[in-house]
C-alpha cells in the first residue's frame, strides 16, 4: 500500500534553513500531489532497477573480457543511479514519505 503525499507550509521566520533545502525563501513549500509523488517514487525504483542491469551487463562483459563494453556499461550505471539520486534528494527536501518497491 502507497503513502500519500502531505504538503504543509513552513514558516517565513526560518528562510535561512529553507533556503538551504531548496525550499521557497517566502516560506511556501511547493505542493507535491499524491500522484506526483507516487510517480516519482516509481520513476527512482525504475532507475535503480535500470542502475542494476547495467551493473550486471558491465559484470558480465567484464567477465568474458570486453573490458571497453563493461566501462561503457559501468557509466550507464553511473548516470542511471545519478538520476534516482536527483529524484530522491528532491523529495527529501519535501514533507512527502519515500518508498523503494
Amino acid at each position: 500500500m502507497k503513502e500519500f503525499c502531505i504538503d504543509y507550509r513552513i514558516p517565513a521566520s526560518n528562510d535561512a534553513n529553507l533556503q538551504k533545502q531548496g525550499g521557497d525563501p517566502r516560506g511556501i513549500m511547493m505542493m507535491i500531489s499524491a500522484v506526483i509523488c507516487g510517480k516519482l517514487n516509481d520513476q527512482v525504483t525504475m532507475e535503480f532497477s535500470a542502475a542494476h542491469k547495467y551493473l550486471a551487463m558491465a559484470c558480465a562483459f567484464d567477465r568474458i573480457g570486453l573490458k571497453i563494453l563493461g566501462q561503457r556499461f559501468l557509466q550507464q550505471y553511473d548516470e542511471e543511479r545519478e538520476h534516482a539520486m536527483k529524484i530522491v534528494k528532491y523529495l527529501r527536501t519535501r514533507p512527502v514519505r519515500l518508498w523503494c518497491d
